[in-house]
């Protein structure tokens, strides 16, 4: 925390994978990392950024009948939320990510979304 208003987090984790009778450990990133940051802009205001990326991977493919390892590269997503609060009733909420419109792929042959945007109500009953 940094006074009242603002919230810094930084995340990384680096792993170094054994593997057994295989080129590599198939999918899992070596870095994994993020940050957010959350700042409360009077009671009811919260507005959070942030980015989480990962290092690239490598998939196993079959070309003619023979295994061939095919990288996938790494990427960082941009994301931001804006939420308001209503009197302890709920909130209302919208959030982007991928802000920067960036085409990459999560797992191998499959593309993520680019930009993504959406928005909410959320109330409480209670």
């Amino acid at each position: 925390h940094i006074g009242e208003q603002l919230n810094v987090t930084a995340h990384a984790k680096v792993t170094n994978y054994t593997v057994d009778g295989n080129s590599y450990a198939w999918h899992l990133p070596g870095l994994v990392y993020g940050a957010t940051a959350k700042y409360n802009l009077g009671k009811n205001i919260e507005l959070v950024a942030g980015f989480d990326g990962v290092s690239k991977r490598y998939n196993q493919i079959s070309v003619n009948g023979k295994e061939q390892s095919k990288e996938i590269p790494g990427f960082m997503d941009l994301h931001a939320r804006i939420d308001y609060r209503i009197n302890g009733k709920g909130r209302l909420w919208f959030q982007g990510s991928n802000l920067l419109n960036n085409q990459y792929q999560q797992w191998y042959g499959y593309r993520n979304y680019g930009l993504t945007l959406m928005g909410g109500l959320a109330i409480s009953l209670m």
